[in-house]
């Protein structure tokens, strides 16, 4: 009888082990992120040499090479200003321009500015629509950076003026996003 309650509670020890491994192996767990209704999934992070921070969050059965909508959430955690930032940023994306970029700086907001862009490439069969959020959070490092990116399959009849039916929305929405990037 004593061996068999050891023979239990050993059991019982090393199911709890390997359930925390299991657990610690798999990461912490992440909230999905809702957009427009929609809930995101984390499906890749990154850490860049300088310590900079990318998340991208995609919708179920969606992978980082066929994904129709994004929300990309990236900090750079040593950088003092949005001016550090925001113009390398965009001259970078420069040669992918199709369109004319639009600035929005919220009123009530200091150190918060969205980015519209429109990005394309003559091997790609689609624009790529973006709003990109810069912000510097109290309480948080740095700048971040909230992305809500859609493709927009190429046609003969495209009409890029139907994403500002969604954009008073879409800005709310990246306003009232606050994600703890993970690593």
């Amino acid at each position: 009888m004593n061996t068999s309650f050891t023979r239990i509670a050993l059991t019982a020890v090393m199911l709890v082990f390997l359930l925390t491994k299991v657990a610690v192996a798999a990461g912490p767990a992440t909230l999905p992120l809702t957009f427009e209704g929609t809930k995101y999934h984390l499906a890749w992070t990154d850490v860049s040499e300088e310590g900079n921070l990318t998340n991208e969050y995609l919708t179920p059965g969606e992978t980082l090479e066929n994904w129709t909508t994004l929300i990309g959430v990236r900090q750079w955690p040593s950088v003092e200003s949005l001016s550090d930032i925001v113009p390398p940023y965009l001259e970078e994306r420069k040669p992918l321009f199709v369109a004319r970029s639009e600035i929005y700086f919220p009123e009530d907001r200091k150190n918060d500015i969205v980015i519209e862009m429109f990005l394309g490439a003559p091997h790609l069969p689609y624009v790529e629509y973006n709003l990109h959020r810069f912000v510097m959070e109290e309480g948080t490092p740095g700048v971040k950076a909230y992305q809500f990116a859609q493709r927009i399959p190429l046609t003969e009849d495209l009409d890029l003026s139907e994403t500002q039916k969604h954009l008073e929305t879409r800005l709310n929405q990246l306003k009232a996003f606050k994600v703890t990037l993970l690593r």
